[in-house]
């Protein structure tokens, strides 16, 4: 037995504890301290650190260090913090907005050169077309008289054989 009447063997245990949740506490403090989306509170530490608030108000000490970090909270720092996730937020949609305006103006030169090309095919195919037409017409021209004449000359021929 130990001086306080306690065995040895949980008198160690007892120390040991002490250091896990001393251990506990402090990482969970450092991860309130690090996150400004956790709240900087007595149940959330608790939480964090798997012990009761009891525990907290008993060592005193992490109860200090969180007004500590609520009045750090509470800074200018916080301010400049914010003003710079603020211009980075902003530049970040700025970015997005260049990287936009750049997709469009690629996609307006492509259609401006598809519209081109359809143009380009539509002027061939008229020019064509006239070409055509002009043909045409001379062919009419010359067929034209060779009707006429072969209108009179059309010689009967007949299926049957002679006998």
């Amino acid at each position: 037995m130990s001086t306080s009447g306690i065995p040895a063997a949980l008198q160690e245990k007892n120390e040991q504890e002490f250091v896990e949740v001393t251990r506990r506490i402090q990482d969970a403090l450092a991860r309130i301290e690090s996150d400004p989306k956790l709240k900087a509170s007595q149940d959330v530490l608790a939480k964090l650190a798997n012990c009761s608030r009891g525990t907290l108000n008993n060592r005193k000490w992490p109860l200090d260090q969180l007004r500590k970090i609520k009045d750090a909270r509470k800074t200018p720092v916080k301010l400049a913090i914010d003003e710079t996730a603020a211009i980075a937020k902003e530049e970040s949609r700025i970015e997005r907005y260049k990287q936009q305006l750049y997709d469009s103006r690629e996609e307006v030169l492509l259609w401006k050169t598809r519209f081109d090309d359809a143009t380009q095919q539509l002027a061939q195919a008229q020019d064509l077309t006239r070409v055509l037409q002009a043909r045409l017409a001379a062919t009419e021209q010359e067929i034209a008289p060779l009707r006429r004449a072969s209108a009179t000359n059309i010689v009967q021929i007949s299926s049957k054989q002679p006998k």
